[in-house]
């Protein structure tokens, strides 16, 4: 059975429309009030993006580091449309879960060591980054995740602060004697 011509560029088209998809793109110099569907008017945040896709739609990240939390909750997994969300072009992107902190910091000194202070953190804070460097809880002796002394809670002193205004602490020296305490490279 042979259909007529216009009715196979109506299936044809209709096909084409049916799984037409949308490609929207993010970039660090977008705009959240941009449309988003051309690399001229880009998004700013890859939350935006997410938020306006439909199931088969691709979404495109510039290049730089992207501070957000990000939820897919508005995909139809059961359309059978894939969505992408690549980088563009091969360019380097980041998605960095870490909140900034924000506050007044303060120079104190700790006997002969200078150390940086923060008041009024109001969010709690689970995991600490300096640059892109993971910090550990304050110890003696000093443990890295490099060299995995981290993980060697033995050798960890133990103390109790003494409730004074200088953060003096005593420490147990049953479990790791100091000796006499040198705070030079401490962390």
């Amino acid at each position: 059975m042979f259909l007529p011509k216009k009715l196979h560029l109506l299936i044809f088209f209709f096909g084409i429309f049916s799984y037409s998809q949308t490609s929207y793109y993010v970039s660090k110099n977008g705009n959240d009030s941009n449309n988003g569907t051309s690399i001229s008017t880009p998004f700013l945040t890859i939350g935006k993006a997410i938020s306006v896709i439909s199931a088969g739609d691709n979404i495109y990240i510039r290049q730089g580091v992207y501070h957000e939390n990000i939820t897919l909750n508005n995909l139809d997994a059961t359309s059978g449309n894939k969505t992408l969300i690549s980088n563009y072009n091969n360019e380097r992107v980041v998605i960095d879960g870490t909140v900034p902190i924000t506050g007044n910091w303060s120079n104190e000194t700790i006997g002969s060591t200078s150390v940086k202070k923060i008041e009024s953190i109001t969010s709690s804070i689970t995991q600490l980054f300096v640059g892109n460097n993971q910090m550990v809880m304050a110890r003696w002796p000093n443990a890295q995740f490099s060299d995995l002394s981290i993980y060697d809670h033995d050798n960890w002193a133990e103390g109790v602060e003494t409730g004074s205004s200088d953060g003096s602490i005593i420490i147990d020296e049953s479990v790791e004697n100091p000796g006499s305490l040198n705070l030079t490279n401490s962390i």
